[in-house]
């Protein structure tokens, strides 16, 4: 009956579904066009930045529905981010112009309602006794850190839970259980995997007891379940079509469940990826299983060469870059938008220079008729936005950090700050409130409820009250532990120095690093302590103390306020799926972009790529030939797109005593 319904829809004109109609030929191009009424059998489409891959998805959703007749609750549509599912259901919804039951979502929200409903199969072990009714019955965040940390000490081991946190969710992500991890860990002799093992099996105790799941769970215990054949016969004939976007992001438990819902090598499966924009290999994505995808299954491959959103400038840079990874599919995007500028490289002196000059070509542009929200600075290391964040806001250009806080606002920058200022100004509550129990004292909120209520009491701040002996602390040792803080603030206090060499003594004393290092996964951690090296640079620029206080809460102050409609400062990694019409990648350098601690060049070289690709039709490149008094050169990826790297420019005038250029209409 469905093959009939196929061949019925070839021999009517592809129009799409919606009110009103609209005709696909008018609409789509060829190659978007045989995607879309591709009829069944595996689908894999190969689609270069701005190819228009979410639109041929769900233009194939919506041409399923209506032209081949196929029922839409047998449709599965999934992909891997909240915001890309929704801007998925919000185009079906467009396309369709009715509510229609088709499941488009994230795959954790998936497995989350398939265990939701077999569950009941497993009567013993963690899945029978998780109860999704329950309030949090999901770990995440911070009480999914607690978790680790009460199953470290439950271990009895010496190791940081953030690292096993990490550690563990990477096995689990590749399909590695508790006994396979214990095994190699074995085979290894490696204290560190032994001690990470302890801990998982106390924390999968813990987990027992409290009745939750993690979001790593959810799809370990989905593929699980789907390998059981009852319930996998059940699955496929409720899910006849699957359709998987951003495929070459997904690790190998998803492909695993992905086979099992759609098996090879003729099931219904369409998947939608570009491996060129594969840059999530250090969270565990198996992006090769995409190229692999034809040994497998009985693909049709279709490819998307065109780009609807960058110049030729643009595309031609793009496609030179992108051909020295060895490991690809070859393809050659065609730009659809026409010629336009050249993009530029530009090499400063030092990253204040870079931010400067960066700063005055955003003006420039927004004096030729671009808005705020047209403009996106990205970065490879978050540390980089900071001097670009100074420079913006002396212009009194808006704008907004996307996908973090901004520099003043991280919680690494906020506690050593907390720390300098007290030794500038004891009577500051808000920031010894900040810092009584950073690192971990055991002086939490009781205390810090106590100490305030003495204060008030006997009207004084609360730095002198720490060490007053009338005190009443609501458990023995508090004081003890309240009088070695006071010990340290006033050895702080009593340091006379420059603003970089009290702050490099606030580090040591306190032993924050360490107790990042304890608090963060590894990734974490070597970005939180980029920032506190940037905030050590910060603090050389401006030498007295008090002048470097001034300076941090003034700009903490003015990034207050709503810049929902200002220039985007964010990652490439927090870029992906974006577009603006003119952008500024900051730091092409060596040892920045590629990282001096990646593991894969080729994917560095993908991450240039999707940062090139990001720009309609103004691109900016640059980089300094000194961070932090560490000298490095141009980044090997501006020569390999072809780009013109010229020697620095000579330091002119450029606004770096702080001067406040004119405000941006």
């Amino acid at each position: 009956m469905l093959r009939r319904a196929f061949r019925a829809s070839r021999g009517r004109r592809a129009v799409a579904p919606g009110r009103g109609g609209m005709d696909l030929e008018r609409h789509l191009s060829p190659a978007q066009l045989r995607a879309v009424t591709h009829g069944e059998g595996p689908l894999r489409v190969v689609g270069g930045p701005g190819g228009g891959k979410t639109r041929v998805l769900t233009h194939r959703i919506a041409w399923l529905v209506r032209e081949a007749r196929v029922p839409p609750e047998q449709i599965l549509a999934l992909t891997f981010t909240n915001r890309a599912a929704e801007e998925m259901r919000q185009r079906i919804a467009a396309l369709l112009g009715e509510e229609i039951p088709i499941h488009a979502g994230t795959i954790h929200s998936w497995a989350y309602r398939f265990l939701c409903i077999h569950r009941g199969r497993q009567r013993d072990g963690l899945l029978g006794a998780w109860n999704p009714n329950q309030k949090n019955s999901i770990l995440a965040d911070a009480r999914h850190y607690f978790a680790w940390q009460k199953a470290v000490q439950a271990a009895g081991v010496d190791i940081a839970p953030a690292f096993a946190l990490h550690t563990v969710s990477r096995a689990k992500n590749d399909g590695t259980g508790l006994a396979e991890f214990e095994r190699r860990a074995r085979e290894a002799e490696d204290v560190k995997l032994a001690h990470t093992a302890a801990a998982w099996r106390e924390y999968e105790r813990w987990k027992l007891a409290a009745r939750v799941l993690d979001f790593d769970d959810l799809l370990l215990f989905a593929a699980e379940l789907l390998a059981e054949d009852s319930v996998q016969s059940a699955a496929r004939a409720h899910t006849r079509w699957l359709l998987l976007d951003e495929s070459q992001d997904i690790n190998r438990v998803q492909w695993r469940i992905v086979r099992l819902l759609c098996p090879p090598p003729r099931g219904n499966l369409t998947v939608v990826g570009d491996y060129d924009q594969s840059i999530y290999g250090w969270r565990g994505a198996d992006a090769a299983a995409f190229l692999e995808l034809v040994r497998d299954y009985d693909a049709v491959t279709v490819k998307l060469e065109t780009n609807y959103r960058s110049t030729e400038p643009i595309v031609r840079a793009a496609n030179r870059l992108i051909e020295a990874n060895r490991a690809r599919e070859d393809k050659t995007l065609r730009a659809a938008g026409g010629d336009g500028p050249e993009p530029t490289v530009r090499i400063e002196l030092d990253a204040a220079l870079e931010a400067a000059r960066g700063v005055e070509q955003i003006r420039r542009w927004l004096g030729g008729g671009y808005r705020p929200a047209d403009v996106a600075v990205l970065v490879r290391a978050w540390w980089l936005t900071r001097a670009f964040e100074e420079r913006l806001l002396k212009g009194r250009v808006p704008y907004r950090v996307v996908g973090g806080p901004g520099f003043f606002a991280r919680r690494e920058v906020q506690d050593l700050l907390a720390y300098f200022t007290l030794a500038v100004d004891p009577t500051r509550d808000d920031c010894l409130r900040r810092i009584l129990n950073v690192p971990r004292r055991f002086l939490g909120a009781r205390a810090w409820r106590a100490l305030e209520r003495h204060a008030l009491r006997r009207e004084m701040p609360a730095f002198a009250a720490l060490s007053d002996p009338g005190l009443r602390w609501p458990h023995r040792g508090m004081r003890d532990r309240a009088l070695d803080l006071f010990a340290l603030l006033q050895r702080l206090r009593r340091f006379d120095g420059t603003s970089r060499e009290l702050l490099e003594r606030v580090i040591v004393r306190t032993g924050y690093l360490r107790f990042l290092e304890q608090e963060c996964e590894p990734a974490e951690y070597r970005n939180r302590r980029d920032n506190v090296e940037e905030l050590l640079q910060a603090a050389e620029e401006h030498p007295e103390p008090a002048d470097f206080v001034f300076y941090a809460e003034q700009l903490a102050a003015e990034r207050k306020g709503d810049e929902r409609g200002g220039v985007t400062l964010t990652s490439i990694h927090g870029a992906k799926g974006l577009e603006f019409p003119c952008v500024i990648v900051a730091g092409c350098a060596e040892r920045i972009l590629p990282h001096e601690r990646c593991e894969d060049v080729e994917e560095e070289r993908r991450l240039a790529y999707v940062a090139v690709t990001r720009a309609e039709r103004e691109l900016l490149l640059t980089c300094a030939t000194e961070y932090r008094h560490r000298a490095t050169v141009p980044s090997r990826f501006l020569y390999e797109a072809g780009l013109e790297v010229a020697e620095p420019e000579a330091a002119e005038p450029v606004g770096r005593d702080g001067a406040a250029a004119a405000p941006v209409p």
